[in-house]
């Protein structure tokens, strides 16, 4: 799980084993551990996917792109679950998601697919672990903004303080990425992301 505060470097090579201990720990296996056990087989399943590209040597290369929290525009209004299901959840008072993760690292679910479309298009990209980070945040924030966006909505009360992430990644490959395949300099903010997730709601 994301935990307030963290620091430290995310590199080519890390990995969250933490979350992976955790999922194989002892039973019993709860609800609770649902989340922890998603971010396990994420871990799992790279690396499986980065070791058949090394043990089998296909004739395909293998890109990957890791976002952190996925957050704007849905397809669907059906299609509220998981990430893009906590900022109208909060708009709607519903505090229970958000308060397990009270700060984050956000990118707009615009930026992850272009990401993913050049990943798989750019034949200058090879072996890439390309992270999806735009900027640090915890919830206040969001709440900040969806007043901002909707004045006359009574939205619950600020969540108590949490210090945010502060942990740094390499995201020049993404950035490059994103200039390179949607003329686009930078990530997408924290608004437009959060104006977007609502909007599409509508």
């Amino acid at each position: 799980m994301p935990i307030p505060g963290a620091s430290g470097h995310v590199g080519r090579d890390t990995w969250n084993d933490a979350a992976v201990q955790a999922a194989w720990a002892p039973p019993p296996y709860e609800a609770s551990r649902g989340m922890i056990t998603y971010m396990a087989s994420k871990v799992e399943a790279e690396k499986a996917a980065w070791k058949f590209i090394k043990d089998e040597k296909p004739s395909f290369v293998l890109n990957v792109v890791s976002p952190f929290t996925t957050l704007g525009a849905l397809l669907h209004p059906s299609h509220q679950r998981g990430t893009a299901g906590m900022v109208p959840a909060l708009f709607k008072g519903d505090t229970s998601q958000v308060s397990m993760m009270p700060s984050l690292i956000y990118v707009s679910v615009k930026d992850v697919a272009v990401l993913h479309v050049a990943a798989i298009l750019d034949k200058d990209i090879k072996e890439e672990r390309i992270q999806a980070w735009a900027t640090a945040f915890n919830w206040n924030d969001v709440l900040a903004i969806l007043r901002r966006l909707y004045p006359n909505e009574k939205l619950v009360d600020d969540l108590p303080d949490s210090p945010a992430i502060t942990a740094t990644t390499d995201d020049s490959v993404a950035l490059r990425l994103l200039k390179k395949w949607a003329q686009q300099d930078g990530w997408k903010g924290l608004e437009e992301t959060v104006r977007e997730n609502m909007s599409s709601l509508a």
